[in-house]
């Protein structure tokens, strides 16, 4: 490999992770949230300070609680790696990012308002269960399963008049065309467990909100 062959992998490379954390499993939730609160939609029209505490509860249960865990678990050798590369360390994992929705879903159960947010949230728990059904079987993308929801609710909210944001819709799949591509380049998945992923978080997200 010549050196400028060289330089244009580690720039690939560099984007190829820079997309894959962007678009991380556990930021994607708080990215919905912040779209139903501050994008154009019914729920903008809310007090600030109500968004404010759902952001920080979601960051709370969907970011600080499952990210703190994992950190712990690999410090104690429960698992090997950070990344969740093998399915023996994405269960204990799955199972706390699912008390984390679990905890979520909750604390907004009780408001009608924030119903169509509690659906998202009884969603992503849904699909996590999903794949950690999965997991024991076959290795499936978990950053594909959370753009799937994603994509799937964003459609969800448009078609139902709680919003009208067409041109988040376009980001949204050419964002998950993007984080794909990421994830074939980085070596991290095959072509089948990607196209797996993005279908199961998309039709259980459909599935849930119009249910």
């Amino acid at each position: 490999m010549s050196e400028y062959e060289a330089r244009y992998d580690r720039y690939i490379s560099t984007l190829a992770k820079t997309v894959s954390f962007i678009f991380h499993p556990f930021l994607l939730p708080i990215y919905g949230i912040m779209i139903l609160m501050f994008g154009n939609t019914f729920l903008s029209l809310i007090y600030l300070k109500i968004k404010i505490n759902l952001l920080i509860l979601a960051t709370i249960c969907t970011l600080i609680l499952p990210g703190l865990s994992i950190f712990l678990l690999y410090r104690l050798k429960v698992i090997k790696n950070l990344s969740l590369k093998s399915r023996s360390d994405r269960v204990i994992p799955l199972l706390v990012v699912a008390i984390g929705y679990m905890l979520c879903s909750y604390y907004l159960s009780d408001n009608m308002v924030l119903h169509v947010l509690t659906q998202l949230v009884w969603a992503a728990l849904i699909s996590i269960l999903a794949c950690l059904i999965v997991n024991f079987f076959w290795k499936i993308s978990l950053h594909m399963t959370a753009m799937g929801g994603m994509v799937a609710f964003i459609i969800y909210i448009n078609m139902h008049n709680y919003g009208h944001t067409p041109g988040i819709i376009y980001l949204s799949i050419l964002s998950a065309g993007a984080l794909a591509t990421s994830r074939l380049y980085l070596g991290k998945h095959k072509i089948w467990q990607i196209l797996a992923g993005f279908l199961l978080g998309y039709i259980i997200t459909l599935v849930t909100l119009l249910h």
